[in-house]
């Protein structure tokens, strides 16, 4: 028999202390009593011991990550799609003025000195929510807004889309690199590039020096269109507008 699971006073032998209530005459005894008991001691010992387990509250944290900390977060998908509101005010009346003047050579120098302008809704995403793909869903609201609201129709939504290159800075640094000389990169080489294609897509003929000029006052108004995406990126921060 298990050391105390029974303890002898006078003429009657007590069981286990969780059992105290049970007694018989020591005369009583027999080996098959004795043993049903102690079988009824450990058993109704180890259900007591379990349900005091199973009385403990389990707590269960929820996993960090997720969508949450992802651009399809709602806070963050919010937030691109007001910023891509916000950008297509700016796109819309640009692809109206793109249309008429880029027909000539003064034309097409006006494009590039306010290129900055398309560099803002195309950065700002990438600036104030700095989750990758940030840019890619914000292009596509702006190319549906413009594919509504101007003659391109819905060529609109593939021309937005390939504004989304201008995060290829942030592609190469594999989405890690959050800093501004990263952005100022973004904005050179989106204003630079679109810059250079200026002349092909506008059927504008022009000499090698003078799509040099062209591009190196392009990315200049990049560089201003950067300058003002960190202004409003520090501005929404600071008002705690974003974390």
């Amino acid at each position: 028999m298990r050391s105390g699971a029974r303890d002898i006073v006078g003429n009657k032998e007590e069981l286990h202390p969780y059992y105290s209530n049970f007694t018989i005459q020591k005369e009583d005894y027999s080996p098959i009593t004795e043993h049903i008991l102690i079988y009824t001691c450990l058993r109704e010992e180890n259900l007591s011991m379990s349900s005091t387990h199973s009385s403990k509250p389990k707590i269960h944290s929820a996993k960090k990550g997720g969508l949450q900390n992802t651009v399809l977060g709602t806070r963050n998908l919010m937030m691109v799609a007001a910023i891509a509101v916000i950008g297509s005010i700016i796109v819309t009346p640009i692809q109206y003025l793109s249309i008429a003047a880029a027909t000539s050579l003064k034309g097409a120098f006006l494009l590039a000195a306010i290129m900055g302008l398309w560099v803002i809704p195309y950065l700002l995403p990438a600036a104030i929510i700095k989750k990758p793909g940030a840019t890619i869903i914000s292009s596509f609201i702006i190319g549906v807004i413009i594919s509504l609201t101007t003659p391109v129709g819905f060529a609109g939504i593939p021309g937005s889309m390939f504004g989304a290159i201008i995060a290829l800075p942030l592609v190469i640094t594999l989405y890690k690199n959050w800093s501004w000389p990263v952005f100022l990169a973004c904005a050179l080489w989106f204003s630079g590039l679109f810059g250079s294609l200026t002349p092909m897509a506008y059927k504008i003929d022009m000499s090698i020096p003078t799509i040099a000029l062209l591009v190196a006052l392009s990315m200049c108004s990049g560089a201003v269109g950067f300058l003002i995406c960190m202004g409003i990126e520090k501005a929404a921060r600071r008002t705690g507008i974003v974390e």
